[in-house]
């Protein structure tokens, strides 16, 4: 095995170009979309939103629930309990409310599944590197491996949880937008009327009309970073697992920290850059990487020398 190559093509495995990258935050843009449409739609003209909403409203939006939850599954309606039960679908303002959150648990699932698909992607290009050069790899563990990540059956899997618990303050804060809008939003045209009849000029629109979109931007700005985070960070971890595991098969019993070929790597991981750690003590996040959130470094199998060897003998 040659171990330079190896590092190398471990670097590459989750690089800052992978199209995973763009796949998540076409999701989120999606989802943001999504809830513009959603508010916009509330906000129609004279519309009240203490008034029972109608129930062509609250059909669509029993609907999306429902269909939301015939696409997940038990551990995922679990997560989506936090963001779903015991919501009344009764007035306006409850359905607009409901219907934000029906869209943040379908982002929420949909995330969780790009990074699971990714994590079993790692697995395989792990299994595949350190197999390769020494006539093949035991598939069985591969499918073992795979069943692992995609089965989400290991407590250190904690993607979903993540994922969801930022998700659940995304609804929460999306909620406070729409309870100050409803508070505060007056019809626009109706001040620029009122504005230019009495000045003889045209009006300024509300400074309250645009504000949620604002607030709601900045707030899908923040979740996109919080979710690109959760993708790198757990995609490492994976990785970190899948190697130690695999170098352990391949009979070694120590791995060394490797950073990114890269001037912008952090002093934190620069302390750490070739640090060895025996395979049996490694815990990702503690002594393996990643060590950090958004960590890149890697971890190789130590070989060792022949005059180490000779020297442990005499």
């Amino acid at each position: 095995m040659d171990i330079n190559k190896l590092a190398h093509a471990l670097a590459k495995i989750l690089d800052v170009k992978d199209p995973v990258f763009q796949q998540l935050f076409a999701l989120i843009e999606s989802s943001h979309h999504s809830q513009v449409k959603n508010l916009t739609y509330f906000l129609r003209e004279n519309v009240d939103w203490n008034a029972n909403a109608s129930e062509a409203d609250i059909k669509d939006l029993t609907d999306a629930v429902l269909d939301l939850k015939q696409n997940a599954n038990r551990e995922e309606e679990q997560v989506l309990a936090t963001l779903l039960n015991n919501l009344p679908y009764k007035t306006n303002l409850d359905v607009a409310q409901a219907q934000a959150r029906v869209n943040i648990a379908n982002m929420g699932l949909k995330v969780n599944k790009l990074v699971q698909s990714k994590q079993v992607d790692i697995v395989q290009q792990v299994t595949k590197l350190t197999g390769s050069g020494l006539g093949g790899y035991n598939t069985q563990l591969r499918r073992r491996a795979l069943y692992r990540v995609t089965a989400q059956n290991e407590p250190e899997n904690t993607s979903l949880d993540l994922i969801f618990k930022h998700a659940n303050k995304l609804a929460i804060d999306l909620d406070n937008i729409i309870k100050f809008q409803m508070q505060n939003h007056v019809n626009p045209n109706s001040i620029s009327k009122i504005v230019a009849k009495e000045l003889g000029v045209a009006g300024k629109p509300n400074p309250n009309e645009d504000l949620w979109e604002t607030a709601m931007q900045k707030r899908y700005m923040s979740t996109k970073a919080d979710m690109e985070r959760i993708l790198v960070t757990e995609s490492k971890a994976t990785q970190t697992r899948e190697c130690a595991k695999q170098y352990s098969n391949l009979g070694f019993t120590k791995l060394k920290i490797v950073t990114r070929d890269n001037p912008h790597v952090c002093k934190y991981c620069e302390g750490h850059d070739g640090t060895i750690v025996e395979i049996k003590d490694a815990v990702v996040g503690m002594n393996v990487p990643p060590l950090h959130p958004r960590c890149h470094c890697n971890v190789i199998p130590v070989q060792m020398d022949y005059k180490d060897v000779l020297s442990e003998l005499n």
